[in-house]
């Protein structure tokens, strides 16, 4: 039975291969950085925002992460639940989701290649190699979870929607499209712009595709309206501090590396799809990054951040052209692409495993410069921890622990003491923070902050007023006598 059982099994590995390998090694890529920093999370939002959350979520106070949850709601329940029913370290959550989401990208997109472009199995596995080990979809998977499990979400719906012959298929296709919208607004946006253009430039099933568009349309207009009801602007004329040259400067930057290989591959690809997607992306940018913006939800970057897979596709089959034998007779392909390949790897290699301090001088334009860190750097995680284990046994009930958007996630997960942690929105100095634990009437403040005047976030030192009562490492505690 058992004999039968495993022979089975071998046999579905073996029809399944490449899919399997398209998940397995995305997530194997992923899960690098998360062993290298140990028990400690890895990504700004990691523990700026998708750890404290959790926290919050098992409270039942969470209205101060409204506008948050607003533009991705889908994560923040998937962890909260999981916290919740499980009582998991939410550290542990994320450092598992962060390759487990990046192994679910790749097998979305190599589904994609497979049956909305047609590609061969061993041509869709190279596609999710190339696009898994560079460096701007590694970005993307470092604390951005709600982009990569929209961006899954996206290349099911665009392959379901390729071609609705029944009710079924677009019923499927209909709630793929919100579950999309739902996980990720930005995404939802894109993917909405991809199958409105399509819809109305097919010529068959219009209608019917229309009709299935409008549950995503109804969805996108109410988050829009819940985006103006929490205050966040949809239409503004506020100046931006990125000028749209500047940000055309920095998608240009971030895709040299692949930019003669998309050239050489565009050629050959007649999809319409990839097209549209890097208009669309382009039209993003250009708004989110002029006067008078009709964007002003994100910043022009993430635009940029979109544009990685149609322009991975047509590196890859740049990759391939320059494998033919016809090129062969002109040029050293085979060796050119090798090349590539290694530099490819080189940049990924030092993305996943140089630290923030010594990153590799191709990233200093690039945030983060490094996978390693999170709100700081990984190597002084533990210390930072320590910092706030310490506060556990030191403070009185009537002290408050002040915290930016830069500690609050580890005074969430380290702080278990009967001081009151009061956390401040992101932007709030720490010199603004103090004036309003003062205000308060806290007798003591203490806070946790670089200890060597080397701080990040253009704050090297706590303010004026505020005693090193401890060190740990290149951190230490502070505390304000009132």
């Amino acid at each position: 039975m058992m004999a039968r059982i495993t022979l089975g099994l071998a046999r579905i590995v073996e029809r399944h291969r490449f899919a399997l390998a398209a998940f397995l090694i995305p997530l194997a890529i992923r899960a690098v950085p998360e062993i290298i920093a140990g028990p400690y999370p890895i990504g700004y939002d990691t523990i700026a925002s998708y750890v404290p959350f959790m926290h919050t979520w098992a409270s039942g106070n969470f209205l101060n992460y409204a506008g948050t949850v607003l533009g991705g709601s889908l994560i923040f329940a998937i962890f909260g639940t999981i916290y919740t029913t499980t009582g998991m370290d939410p550290v542990f959550i994320v450092k598992v989701a962060g390759p487990f989401l990046y192994g679910t990208l790749g097998i979305s997109e190599y589904i994609f290649a497979r049956r909305y472009m047609s590609w061969s199995s061993r041509r869709s596995l190279l596609l999710v190699l190339i696009a898994s080990i560079y460096f701007v979809s590694l970005r993307v998977s470092l604390d951005l979870m709600r982009d990569t499990l929209a961006m899954a979400f996206l290349f099911f719906t665009l392959t379901v929607g390729k071609d609705l012959k029944s009710k079924i298929s677009s019923v499927e296709f209909s709630s793929l499209l919100l579950l999309t919208i739902i996980t990720e607004a930005l995404v939802g946006a894109l993917v909405l712009s991809l199958t409105l253009i399509q819809t109305i430039s097919q010529s068959g099933l219009r209608s019917a595709r229309f009709v299935a568009i409008i549950p995503g349309i109804t969805l996108f207009t109410g988050l829009l309206i819940g985006f103006q009801s929490a205050g966040v602007q949809i239409v503004s004329s506020a100046i931006r501090t990125v000028p749209a040259l500047n940000a055309l400067a920095f998608a240009f930057y971030i895709f040299i590396p692949i930019i003669p290989l998309v050239v050489l591959g565009a050629r050959s690809i007649g999809s319409n799809i990839l097209r549209n997607w890097i208009l669309v992306c382009l039209v993003g940018l250009m708004a989110s990054a002029t006067l008078g913006s009709i964007s002003q939800l994100v910043w022009p970057e993430r635009w940029s951040f979109l544009m990685i897979f149609p322009l991975t596709v047509y590196a890859t089959n740049g990759f391939l052209r320059l494998r033919r034998p016809e090129f062969q007779l002109r040029y050293p392909g085979r060796l050119l692409g090798n090349i590539w390949i290694l530099v490819l790897i080189v940049l990924a290699g030092t993305y996943i495993a140089l630290p923030a301090d010594h990153a590799f001088s191709y990233y200093r334009f690039f945030v983060p410069t490094s996978m390693l860190q999170s709100t700081i750097p990984v190597e002084d995680s533990q210390e930072v921890a320590s910092a706030f284990h310490w506060l556990t046994n030191n403070t009185a009930g009537d002290s408050g622990i002040m915290t930016t958007e830069v500690m609050r996630g580890w005074a969430s997960e380290y702080f278990l003491g009967k001081g009151t942690v009061v956390s401040f929105p992101f932007g709030t100095t720490l010199s603004q923070a103090l004036q309003e634990m003062i205000n308060h009437g806290y007798p003591r403040v203490y806070t946790v902050w670089w200890a060597n005047g080397s701080g990040w976030y253009g704050e090297p030192t706590v303010p004026s007023g505020f005693s090193l009562v401890r060190v740990f490492g290149q951190f230490g505690v502070f505390v304000y006598v009132k």
